[in-house]
């Protein structure tokens, strides 16, 4: 009976127990009016008794096998589910294995990059810096007369050429400096140190600036003012905005120091042409230079680089603005910090 019931849909169990508690009923109607119309009080009430207890049957009867059929669908929805389940976790292991295994190679390929960086670094170091200050020493020699004495024209041609080795022995530094800061291989040594000692002009900046006819002008801070920081870095980058703003100036060049609630700003301007608003979000990046005519001039793209990675290094930042007719100004923030 139950396998019978079970090959029924719904509606038709429905429609069964609906028939069979009606023929039911009917059955103990017409027995009660035909069969038992004499019955006694008793005799009729124990006929209702058996005509409410068959109703009953039936109806609780259907309402197992509606809760037994909808256990069965549960089941069935619950192993599907679980089957798909281990399907997608299946597919989700091979994907996470599929990503470790290329963060492997990443890793892999980041570390042989890395290792040819560090190659790179020490062919600088070795092969051309060593010739590079070599040379110089030689062309030093010439110009003291130590292998005889030069002729206006010769002397001319030697000191232009020793500016040219000064300036490769210079970008060469550079680059090795810069690699070892984006490598994590550099050391600053943060020492407590007078503000006012950072923005001390050299004597080829102002020997530059005369050859030009520019005019420099410093307002330097409180002598008391002092902040925690690598001074021969931190140097370094006032010297390379100095060394730039004196080579696109027009007429002159300011530096100027200032005090804020947690920090100290150099800021380095100079009146030249404007930078490019296109130019300025990679200004800061490395081999990055503004070429266009009426411009800045072609460069290395190393220096500004370098200087932003020493800021970063100290907690600082380094920013540019720039206006047409105002030329460009380079500021430098240092948080005070504390001494390492």
């Amino acid at each position: 009976m139950i396998r019978y019931l079970d090959r029924l849909k719904p509606s038709q169990i429905l429609i069964l127990a609906i028939v069979l508690a009606f023929a039911g009923m009917v059955l103990f109607f017409a027995l009660e009016q035909i069969a038992l119309a004499d019955a006694s009080t008793t005799q009729l009430k124990k006929l209702h008794f058996v005509r409410g207890f068959l109703a009953t049957t039936i109806g609780v009867s259907f309402m197992w096998w509606v809760m037994r059929r909808k256990e069965a669908e549960l089941v069935s929805w619950r192993d599907h589910f679980r089957k798909r389940l281990e399907e997608k976790t299946s597919e989700l292991n091979i994907a996470i294995a599929e990503q470790h295994s290329q963060l492997e190679r990443l890793e892999a390929s980041n570390n042989a990059l890395v290792n040819q960086r560090e190659d790179f670094v020490l062919a600088l170091k070795l092969r051309l810096m060593t010739p590079v200050q070599a040379i110089q020493t030689t062309l030093n020699h010439l110009i003291d007369g130590s292998y005889g004495e030069l002729t206006e024209a010769q002397r001319e041609i030697v000191e232009l050429t020793v500016e040219n080795n000064r300036d490769l022995d210079r970008l060469l530094m550079m680059l090795v400096a810069l690699y070892r800061y984006q490598n994590g291989n550099f050391t600053i040594e943060k020492r407590k140190h007078k503000l006012i000692d950072l923005v001390d002009i050299k004597d080829d900046e102002l020997l530059k600036a005369k050859k030009k006819n520019i005019i420099l002008h410093v307002e330097k801070p409180n002598a008391d003012v002092e902040i925690v920081c690598d001074i021969a870095e931190t140097q370094r980058i006032i010297s390379h905005l100095v060394d730039n703003a004196i080579k696109y100036a027009r007429s002159s060049v300011s530096i100027v120091c200032e005090e804020r609630e947690e920090t100290a700003t150099i800021s380095v301007a100079n009146d030249g042409p404007a930078i490019d608003p296109a130019d300025m979000d990679s200004l800061f990046k490395r081999f990055f230079y503004v070429s266009n005519v009426g411009k800045y001039s072609p460069g290395t793209g190393v220096g500004l680089c370098l200087c932003a990675e020493i800021a970063k290094a100290h907690d600082g930042t380094l920013k540019c603005d720039s206006s047409e007719g105002k030329g460009a100004r380079f500021t430098l923030s240092l948080p005070f910090g504390r001494q390492a």
